[in-house]
């Protein structure tokens, strides 16, 4: 399904909010026979991760990228090409019964907090700004490449945003809000630029 044909600017806005593989010049979402996995011409997987609420009342936020974030891991994809963008006011919060860590089910059976965490971003510096700044490439100079989206024309790129929003916007941090027109043209600059 291209996102052309999608009912209108909010369904635009759901659909780039979701999971998706942006890849090959055009942004979308398709389903891939076996044949064109075979032959696809990306030779790396990005994934830049946000939660985009602060505050305890907002823990699942935090806990669904976190959750994302060890997915994308698991599957292959290492924190060089992971760019993580977080509140991190959870796991340290006085409200939280088990300190430093964060859990996305009752039974505390795996800490998706742990250890093995590279947080790129981390409270105030996760802003609409930055966010954008990381899928555009243009970022002041003194930005380490480790807080850089170093994708390129063969890569995939996964965007994964979780927090409160509505119709055509995200909030971030309860201050400012991403408008899905500021979403789509960001990507599209990607596009051109060559970085998906």
């Amino acid at each position: 399904m291209s996102l052309s044909s999608g009912r209108g600017p909010a369904s635009l806005f759901i659909v780039y909010i979701c999971l998706m593989w942006i890849g090959s010049g055009r942004v979308g979402i398709t389903a891939l026979t076996s044949t064109e996995r075979l032959t696809s011409r990306h030779e790396s997987n990005w994934a830049v991760l946000v939660s985009t609420s602060r505050f305890w009342l907002n823990y699942r936020h935090i806990v669904n990228t976190m959750s994302i974030y060890h997915v994308v891991k698991r599957l292959g994809i290492p924190d060089s090409n992971i760019i993580l963008m977080i509140p991190d006011d959870m796991a340290c919060n006085a409200r939280n019964p088990l300190p430093a860590q964060l859990f996305n089910n009752e039974s505390h059976w795996l800490d998706v907090y742990g250890q093995d965490v590279e947080v790129d971003y981390r409270g105030y510096e996760v802003t609409v700004s930055n966010f954008l700044q990381v899928l555009t490439g243009r970022h002041d100079s003194n930005v380490p490449r480790s807080k850089r989206l170093m994708s390129d024309a063969s890569s995939n790129v996964l965007v994964y945003l979780s927090g409160h929003g509505g119709d055509e916007f995200i909030k971030f941090n309860d201050v400012e809000e991403l408008l899905a027109q500021d979403l789509a043209d960001a990507l599209a600059q990607m596009a051109e630029k060559g970085r998906l």
